[in-house]
């Protein structure tokens, strides 16, 4: 109901089991994802898909990548406790054209060098797809705090929107809630 209400056009969810997955696709009758398992292509593995209003926007093209020395397979990086993923998408806005490039990342929660591994790697991922210059949203769980340096690395080359909204955000900083 709260997706309804708020209708936004791109929507990165975390730690979703294909099932959960399935049943906001079910659901959300304007809406399509990418995006697949950590552990692969059909695979029941935890994934992080990044859902997107159809009716506004085209999906241009669409790829995974793991947070680790080697981004192009199915692999764990670094001190990581899990293999973690980034689903990047590329859509059209169907009423202005513009082009828009979409980040979904979710960083490990254990591994101090591997968060800021996997924000290093994000940001040279952006620069090697000659992106930089472009409309680009990153999104996700960091597993880090504001000051803490995977959000600091990503910030020397990336605007952080909470620095520049101008009205206050509305709930907690941050998204850790403990429950149990």
């Amino acid at each position: 109901d709260l997706i309804k209400y708020y209708q936004p056009d791109f929507l990165g969810i975390q730690e979703a089991m294909p099932n959960q997955s399935e049943f906001l696709a079910e659901n959300l009758a304007s809406y399509n994802f990418i995006g697949h398992g950590r552990d692969g292509k059909n695979t029941e593995s935890e994934g992080i898909p990044l859902f997107y209003n159809i009716s506004k926007f085209e999906l241009l093209s669409k790829e995974i990548f793991w947070l680790s020395e080697t981004p192009e397979k199915v692999s764990i990086g670094w001190d990581a406790s899990y293999k973690r993923i980034v689903v990047y998408g590329v859509f059209r806005n169907r009423t202005t054209n513009d082009t828009l490039h979409i980040f979904n990342c979710h960083f490990d929660h254990n591994g101090k060098v591997a968060r800021v591994q996997s924000a290093k790697l994000l940001l040279e991922t952006i620069r090697k797809k000659q992106l930089t210059a472009k409309k680009i949203i990153v999104l996700g769980d960091f597993n880090s705090s504001p000051s803490d340096a995977p959000i600091e690395i990503l910030k020397q080359q990336l605007i952080d929107s909470y620095n520049v909204l101008d009205h206050p955000v509305y709930g907690p900083v941050g998204t850790f809630n403990g429950f149990v």
